[in-house]
């Protein structure tokens, strides 16, 4: 199944005000991709830092997120730009860099993402045009990860950067990165917090969106109040985990109470 819906470039949307909601894959089947991306997520994008993806497989789950009607994203392993030049020529309208700590690594991340003159991208498109017609109108959407106390001191530097597009917070790493244990309610430790919307207001300045993953609905609701552009809502293993620890339960309890089961 095709969605009809039409897919906006996440520039485009920036541009407008719009903000964006998303989710993440780590499963690397496409029938799994197409459903989150038939879910109604404006974009999806495939983990590969945090997944278990081959050329094959990814090639494949951004082929299905654009079938489902999302706009297909990946987070690459590493700032590589052989790594950001294949995800690009399979289909990606948009990559996230991990671990951007500097003006010369966000540089390095947008170069990767642009043709010269202006970037080093190697041109080798695999898939048909049409296919990716309605991402080639501009170039890929270049999202940096701050997820370092490094990456916080440098956000203006990192921020005003050519051809960067976005900076996406990193909590959990960030956390660490400042001795914060993912413990308790480790993301409103005040500190933690701050430099959280620290980035928020370092896109304003610089007219950039604000990106931020989210581990449910009300976690990501929270953000885009806050103004953040795009925000992720938790991840496909996740979820299959969840729901079925939560059915289960729902079962388990139904046999104990001597409940006759449903046919």
């Amino acid at each position: 199944m095709t969605s009809s819906r039409v897919l906006p470039t996440l520039q485009h949307a920036w541009s407008r005000g719009e903000s964006m909601v998303g989710a993440a894959i780590k499963v690397p089947n496409a029938l799994c991709a197409e459903s989150v991306a038939l879910a109604g997520f404006d974009c999806v994008y495939v983990d590969q830092q945090h997944g278990v993806f081959d050329d094959v497989q990814l090639f494949q789950v951004l082929q299905a997120i654009a079938a489902g009607g999302a706009v297909p994203l990946t987070r690459v392993p590493e700032s590589q730009p052989w790594l950001i030049h294949k995800a690009l020529d399979f289909g990606a309208a948009g990559i996230i860099v991990p671990t951007v700590e500097t003006e010369a690594d966000a540089a390095r991340a947008a170069a990767a993402c642009q043709y010269p003159p202006q970037g080093d991208r190697s041109y080798g498109l695999l898939r048909p045009s049409p296919a990716v017609a309605p991402y080639d109108r501009d170039r890929p959407a270049c999202i940096l990860l701050v997820e370092t106390a490094k990456g916080i001191d440098n956000l203006d530097a990192i921020a005003q950067t050519e051809g960067v597009d976005a900076i996406m917070a990193g909590p959990q790493d960030l956390a660490l990165s400042m001795g914060i244990k993912l413990e308790g309610d480790w993301l409103r430790t005040p500190r933690l917090f701050e430099a959280i919307l620290q980035i928020r207001k370092a896109c304003g300045r610089h007219g950039i969106a604000a990106a931020i993953g989210a581990a449910s609905g009300a976690g990501a609701l929270m953000w885009l109040e806050q103004g953040f552009q795009l925000v992720t809502v938790g991840n496909d293993l996740g979820y299959i985990s969840s729901s079925l620890r939560t059915q289960l339960v729902l079962a388990r309890a139904a046999v104990g109470n001597g409940s006759p089961a449903a046919p």
